[in-house]
């Protein structure tokens, strides 16, 4: 039987914030592939994710929910609603140097959503997304390096609440871009430097 393994079976709804972006269009790419229906929370109407989805697998089995922000639980249970699983991917982007701008949201948006999600009985999985520097920033040439399940990324913590730390130096976060529209994460950092964007040059060597 296709896909016994997975926890959730095919034709189940899932609910993935951030779609529209470089990890959350591929996330509901593959799901939609696999037999799922997905549907993608963004902030405002995307017509041209629609139209993408619409024509790889039919209409129907994709849809978008306007979800502005996530500071209002009963709002995001009405995303929830039916839904079998959910994959939380949206985040802060900005790339900021001030953790007070940004890391107290995205714990607040974290928690906001788990809650909305035990208290609404047809999710059965949550799944929270991350970036792989949440473990490691990967050093070059460095020899000896173990990750394992208990790996976090401690030294990062450190230098976004250090105050002695340069700013521009705290701003660190490839394959298919799935749709122009979509910026591209940190393939879309490849795109900027082509077009003269130093952004990629700065986040290579974050402070050690």
């Amino acid at each position: 039987m296709a896909h016994q393994l997975n926890a959730l079976p095919a034709g189940s709804t899932i609910l993935i914030t951030g779609v529209n972006g470089y990890i959350g269009s591929h996330i509901a790419n593959i799901l939609l592939g696999m037999g799922f229906r997905v549907r993608g929370a963004v902030r405002a109407p995307k017509p041209w994710l629609n139209e993408m989805f619409d024509a790889r697998y039919g209409k129907g089995v994709f849809e978008t929910f306007l979800l502005s922000a996530f500071d209002d639980v009963p709002v995001l249970k009405r995303a929830m609603e039916d839904v079998a699983g959910v994959l939380h991917v949206a985040t802060d982007l900005t790339f900021g140097g001030n953790p007070e701008a940004t890391i107290p949201w995205v714990i607040k948006a974290s928690l906001n959503m788990l809650e909305a999600a035990a208290s609404t009985p047809t999710v059965k999985r949550f799944v929270l997304t991350s970036s792989s520097t949440a473990v490691i920033i990967p050093v070059a040439d460095r020899v000896g390096v173990r990750v394992t399940e208990d790996t976090y990324n401690e030294s990062a913590v450190k230098i976004a609440w250090d105050p002695a730390v340069p700013e521009d130096s705290k701003a660190v976060e490839a394959g298919e871009i799935l749709h122009p529209e979509i910026p591209g994460s940190t393939m879309g950092w490849v795109r900027l430097l082509l077009k003269g964007d130093k952004l990629l040059l700065r986040v290579s060597h974050p402070v050690s």
